[in-house]
Order: structure tokens, then sequence, then C-alpha cells
């Protein structure tokens, strides 16, 4: 079987696709030392709760896209007491120019009003072509 001529069996060896090494053409990759696109998370009691938020936001251009994904057990301590329940993630992909926006307001449709949880993760790495989509979608909120 022979190697794939991108990893061949040396970790020294992997091309570093995060400064652009990947060639020209609609993969080729940005430098994303400043994160342009965040993926933001939050959790919810209910799917139809997940897909109301998805949908809002996504409409409003806040985010480009949506995933919503349960449900999961989730364990907790809340209120001076452990809990459990079941919970749907919502995950949102947008532009680091409207991820406070967005924060802002997946706070005001959740139902958990000032206990949601919201996260938001840097996306590393990801191709020109998805980036320049993400802020493309999400630019018209500006």
């Amino acid at each position: 079987m022979s190697a794939s001529p991108l990893y061949t069996g040396r970790l020294d060896r992997i091309p570093d696709y995060r400064h652009g090494h990947a060639g020209p053409g609609p993969n080729r990759v940005e430098d994303m030392t400043e994160a342009r696109v965040w993926s933001v998370t939050s959790t919810t009691p209910t799917v139809e709760d997940a897909q109301m938020i998805a949908r809002t936001v996504v409409a409003e251009r806040l985010a480009a896209g949506a995933e919503v994904s349960g449900p999961a057990m989730s364990v907790f301590w809340h209120n001076d007491e452990l809990g459990e329940g079941q919970e749907w993630r919502v995950t949102l992909k947008t532009s680091v120019m409207v991820r406070n926006k967005l924060a802002k307001r997946i706070q005001e449709l959740h139902p958990w009003a000032g206990a949601a949880e919201i996260v938001a993760t840097p996306v590393e790495w990801a191709t020109e072509y998805y980036v320049a989509w993400v802020e493309k979608v999400t630019a018209a909120v500006e």
C-alpha cells in the first residue's frame, strides 16, 4: 500500500497548510493566525428550541450555517444541587465580525435566559473558499 502524497508516515513531513502552502485555486488556505471563522455552540432543553435558534440566526445572517444534534445526556451542578437532563446542541459557524452580535442574539432567544451556555472556538484551519463564504454571508449584518 503506497503512502498518501500528503502524509508520508513521518510527522515532520506533514505539509503545514496553515500558511497557505496548498497551492493556488479554491482550496488554497489562508494564514489563520487571527481566526476569521468561529464555531459558536449552545445547548437547549428541546430540539424545537435548538432549531428555532438555528433558523433565526441563519435567517438574520448572524451565522452562515447551523447544525443541530442530540439529544445528549447532561449532568450538571445548578442551584446548589446535582442535575441531569437531555440537551440539544446547536453549533453555528460565524465570522469574527459578528461573533459577539451572534452571542447576544442567542442569549435573547434562549429559553434559559441568563444561564444559557454560549461558547465559541476559533476555527484554526479552513479553506479560503469556506472562510470567504462565511464572511460573505455574515457581512450583510454589519
